[in-house]
Parts: C-alpha cells; structure tokens; sequence
C-alpha cells in the first residue's frame, strides 16, 4: 500500500505548497464532501499556517488563532485519510455515504463552521 500511496501522489512534488493543498482538495472533494469547505479560501488559510509554523511568526500561537489552528489541523487529518482509503481502492461514492453518516466527521464539520467561518461556513451564512 505504501508503494501505491507513494506512486500516486509522487507527481505532487513537482507543485507549490498551495497547489499540492488544491490538488489533494481535488482528489477527495467527491469522497469527503465539505472538507475544505470554501477549497480556495481554505488553501490560503492552511498554507498561511504551514508558512506561522514553518517561520514561526510572531502570534502564531496566540489564544485567538487556537481554534483556527485546530480546524486545519482537523480537516487535514480527514483529507488525509480520505485520500489514503481512496488510494487503496474505497470507492469515491460510497466513502462519502459512509463519512457524512460518521459522527467525528459530522462534529467536525460543525466545529469547523464555528472555528474558521471564514473557510467553512455555507456561504449563505456568510
């Protein structure tokens, strides 16, 4: 699996931090419905954090972007595995059955509307 995992996603390397961001948000976008919510606003939101850590600017960790924080890292972690359980063979459609019905991805989703609205809220709540 990890040959597979390692060969399909061996092209992303050639691309910037935020076309990699937007290609993975691709990959998944049928299979993990709303998981980088509004993808462009949510490539610049992630690639704004990896640059905060990576340099670590002043206020990366302040109190107030710890929400922000968790709702990237959070959606992240569910692209990730989307992209994982696409790649050893779970049909797009019918992992999107299975995780809008999964409770953690549904608490995610609200948590992630209310964290960074910015990224994740429909835009009629906007």
């Amino acid at each position: 699996m990890r040959r597979a995992v390692e060969g399909a996603l061996s092209h992303v390397e050639d691309l910037s931090f935020p076309r990699r961001m937007e290609h993975l948000a691709a990959l998944v976008a049928v299979a993990v419905p709303g998981v980088t919510g509004r993808t462009n606003r949510w490539k610049h939101c992630v690639t704004d954090v990896r640059n905060a850590f990576a340099h670590r600017s002043y206020g990366f960790l302040e109190r107030a972007r710890v929400p922000e924080l968790i709702a990237v890292h959070q959606s992240l972690r569910w692209l990730l595995a989307g992209v994982l359980l696409l790649q050893t063979g779970v049909p797009p459609d019918e992992l999107a059955a299975r995780i809008e019905d999964h409770q953690p991805y549904i608490l995610f989703r609200q948590q992630a509307r209310e964290w960074l609205p910015r990224v994740f809220a429909a835009p009629a709540d906007a």
